[in-house]
Order: structure tokens, then sequence, then C-alpha cells
């Protein structure tokens, strides 16, 4: 299931229950999945920043020309697919 179908579900089992979406723990829980949302958005970003100058790094002369005889690869920038943001494990105990 996708985050969006997820949350319109949740949004609509909260519709049929008017106090529970108005309640303190329902509202926080919301703040605190987007939150969360959010920080891995931008550990993403800094990932993708620090590998993309990595990548840059070990691909410009002079750095090149030792960066294979070391060893260093290039690395691949991190992407979340759908399917993979569907995998999320929604249950609360």
């Amino acid at each position: 299931m996708s985050n969006r179908v997820r949350e319109s579900f949740a949004n609509v089992q909260a519709d049929y229950y008017p106090e529970f979406k108005a309640s303190d723990p329902y509202i926080k829980l919301q703040q605190r999945i987007n939150i969360l949302e959010e920080n891995l958005s931008a550990s993403r970003r800094i990932y993708n920043e620090n590998v993309t100058s990595y990548n840059t790094m070990i691909s410009t002369f002079p750095n090149l020309l030792f960066a294979g005889a070391i060893g260093f690869k290039s690395e691949f920038l991190l992407k979340m697919e759908g399917a993979k943001r569907a995998d999320v494990n929604w249950t609360v105990s």
C-alpha cells in the first residue's frame, strides 16, 4: 500500500470517529510522523550531496589517478522508490 493510500485510509478511519481525530495522541502521532518524514528526507539529501561530492572528487584529475589504484569506487545515490516506501510497517502497539 502506498503512503498516500495509507494516509487516505487513516484519514477516512479518523473521519468515522471525529473524537479520535481530535484527540491529543492522534494529533501528536501525526506531528511525529511528519517530523520523521522531514528528517528522513533531509538525511537523504545530505547523504546524496556527500556522495555526489565524493564521486566528483574521485573522478577529477589528479585524484582519479590514485583513487582507482587505491580502490575507491563511485557510490550510488540513495533513491526511495514507491515500492520501498510501502514496505513500512505501520502497526502501532
